[in-house]
């Protein structure tokens, strides 16, 4: 996360998922892929706003439906081929 920013981010009833871009050098060369942050925004009993990435079940509903809009998302930018390769970056490949 060089500049530590979301590509993407989105918000509905305190849950939040933010898209961030990575890139790491592999034997191979360059590889850039995208991780998921998820966050629970919530006032605690003193009115003061804290965050956690803990979820009550009340709230799966929405982070399911943060998470399967952004995963369409990337799907449909990606070429499918890259998609099939993709997976996760073996660490035995980061330099």
């Amino acid at each position: 996360m060089a500049n530590n920013k979301p590509t993407r981010k989105m918000s509905y009833a305190g849950v939040s998922c933010s898209v961030f871009e990575n890139q790491v050098q592999t034997k191979t060369g360059q590889k850039t892929f995208e991780s998921v942050t998820v966050q629970r925004t919530y006032k605690d009993k003193e009115e003061q706003w804290q965050h956690t990435n803990s979820f009550p079940m009340d709230k799966i509903p929405v982070l399911v439906a943060q998470l399967n809009s952004l995963y369409a998302e990337h799907v449909s930018r990606a070429p499918r081929q890259a998609i099939a390769s993709e997976g996760a970056i073996d660490e035995e490949e980061v330099i």
